[in-house]
């Protein structure tokens, strides 16, 4: 349930082989639901979100003047 009344069916679980930019990371969790009305609020598509458990995987970078992300992960 969110800010509002309305509830929603959410999947929460554990990725086990996710790779970004050919970098495998392991049990990265993971909520899957429905982001229409993300979509609807802030007028634009929302494809997903990324949250504090893929964060603390290393050093982000986001330049908002070009549109990058970039990261750079911590040895493990």
């Amino acid at each position: 349930m969110g800010s509002g009344q309305v509830q929603t069916e959410a999947l929460y679980g554990t990725l086990n082989d996710f790779v970004i930019g050919g970098h495998q990371i392991s049990q990265m969790q993971a909520i899957i639901t429905n982001l229409d009305n993300m979509t609807t609020a802030f007028g634009l598509t929302v494809d997903g979100m990324l949250g504090f458990d893929f964060f603390e995987k290393g050093q982000i970078c986001i330049n908002l003047v070009r549109l990058e992300m970039k990261i750079s992960f911590n040895k493990s």
